[in-house]
């Protein structure tokens, strides 16, 4: 039997932080943000796909004067080759710290994951948390677990032809609305599904169908609930 629930955030942190961001009119100019933009965090490492992103992303601004800027969070190995083919529209911050995340989510008119491959892809659920538009790879598992496309998010292949292709879109769909739905679907995705799902796994390991139980598998999996959930507690 399977159980899932167990790739989540603090929702409420999230939420919390990026309205009041939003609510905050000195908070973009603090932070040296352009006024509106798309958003890209992670690190730069080959299975995010920056460089496809890139180069989709300067022909939307090529062909479209009302498209947004691109700011790119993070650091790593191709770093260097990143700044080399970017173009003046793009935008590099490091690394940004826990707190920061809520206002870089909820400032920006979009979140883009464009990977190759993502297992899951957190920054989906905390940017679906902070009230932004996400737009996704079918290769993350969130994405496929989440985002029902152009209800609670886009979905895109990881290619130049369909990220172009969503580019286009999130100037032009509903975001007001999406935005609204994606928020009820993640917020079935905090602490206490995680919880729930680990004592329900507890509950199993201690009365399998086969008789199979074990005390010290039930017990390790109560102390893995209790951890995770401390840690997302203390987050904040």
């Amino acid at each position: 039997r399977i159980r899932s629930g167990y790739d989540i955030v603090d929702n409420d942190y999230f939420r919390t932080n990026s309205s009041d961001a939003q609510q905050n009119v000195l908070i973009q100019s603090k932070k040296n943000l352009p006024p509106r933009y798309l958003l890209s965090i992670g690190r730069f490492v080959e299975k995010k796909n920056l460089f496809v992103l890139l180069k989709a992303h300067r022909r939307w601004i090529g062909e479209d004067p009302e498209a947004y800027p691109l700011v790119m969070v993070g650091e790593g190995p191709l770093e260097s080759k990143l700044r080399d083919a970017a173009h003046d529209q793009v935008f590099f911050r490091p690394f940004a710290r826990y707190e920061e995340l809520p206002a870089l989510y909820g400032l920006a008119e979009a979140f883009i994951l464009p990977s190759t491959t993502e297992q899951w892809g957190l920054t989906i659920n905390e940017a679906m948390a902070s009230g932004c538009l996400v737009a996704a790879s079918n290769k993350a598992g969130a994405a496929r677990e989440l985002i029902i496309d152009g209800t609670t998010g886009l979905r895109l292949d990881p290619t130049e032809e369909s990220i172009l292709k969503t580019l286009r879109r999130i100037s032009s769909v509903n975001r007001s609305m999406i935005v609204q739905d994606a928020y009820a679907k993640i917020s079935r995705w905090g602490p206490q599904r995680f919880r729930d799902g680990i004592l329900d796994l507890a509950e199993l390991s201690q009365n399998p169908p086969d008789g199979t139980g074990s005390f010290w598998s039930s017990t390790f999996l109560f102390l893995l609930a209790y951890q995770r959930l401390s840690k997302t507690k203390n987050a904040k």
